[in-house]
């Protein structure tokens, strides 16, 4: 559904990405790993053209996007939600949801009812400014604000970052609902055993965020594409250049 081939991007004279490949498949949920300053945030960026590639190619259902403002890659049903969730605070719940909505077409699939059914915390605070909220109740927003759009791909950057246990065990549950609905996600998750539990194919029902994550070690980190993993998974090298292997079981590094 989306590929990523050879791609280089950067802010100004400074490249993060060099020569990055990936694939993710329609259906799955694909997570992206890697340390701080790997790049994982520019990637999304990169995907959804805020941040200019330089070379390479995005590849989106048979399509290149690479040159595609981001406005046209949103109309094409890329839904991306920052880790800064950029929920509109002057607006209300409801307001917040009704703008996204009009991106969605005449018979939508995703409504405010519905938003509200998947995120039942959101159910009393519709009429609610967005400032209001709190730090979980802002990510539902951000996400359900996202789904009313219709997307064919949902992308979320470090959906668990400073919310509390219980609100990510929620958070948790509702991505493996999304995946049992079919919609494909890119994740960028720096909470590994968060990351783990949706993407690996094998992932018991009982399985969560707090279950031990499986051991992945002994392989080695490339410069450039991210490292293929089992279920799901890629990995990016490093931000800074030196010393190979990983930092953790899972993520490649070099400092």
């Amino acid at each position: 559904m989306l590929e990523l081939k050879g791609v280089e991007s950067g802010y100004g004279e400074t490249r993060v990405l060099h020569g990055l490949d990936f694939v993710v498949r329609e259906g799955s949920v694909h997570a992206l790993l890697g340390r701080n300053g790997a790049g994982k945030s520019t990637t999304l960026k990169t995907i959804m053209g805020l941040v200019r590639a330089q070379n390479g190619e995005v590849v989106f259902q048979g399509q290149t996007i690479t040159r595609h403002a981001p406005h046209e890659i949103a109309r094409l049903g890329l839904a991306y939600v920052p880790e800064t969730r950029d929920i509109f605070g002057a607006l209300s719940v409801r307001e917040n949801l009704q703008l996204a909505g009009r991106l969605a077409g005449a018979a939508p699939e995703w409504t405010i009812e519905r938003v509200v059914e998947f995120f039942p915390n959101l159910a009393d605070r519709l009429d609610n400014g967005g400032h209001e909220l709190s730090g979980g109740e802002q990510q539902m927003l951000a996400i359900g604000r996202a789904l009313m759009t219709g997307p064919h791909i949902l992308i979320l950057d470090e959906p668990t970052e400073g919310l509390a246990p219980i609100i990510i065990q929620q958070i948790y549950a509702k991505l493996k609902d999304l995946k049992k609905s079919g919609l494909t996600v890119l994740l960028v998750e720096q909470n590994l055993n968060f990351a783990l539990g949706p993407c690996r194919r094998d992932q018991p029902d009982g399985a969560g965020p707090d279950r031990l994550a499986r051991r992945r070690r002994g392989a080695r980190g490339r410069r450039g594409g991210a490292r293929p993993l089992a279920g799901g998974l890629s990995a990016l090298p490093g931000g800074s250049r030196g010393a190979r292997g990983f930092s953790t079981s899972v993520i490649p590094s070099r400092s």
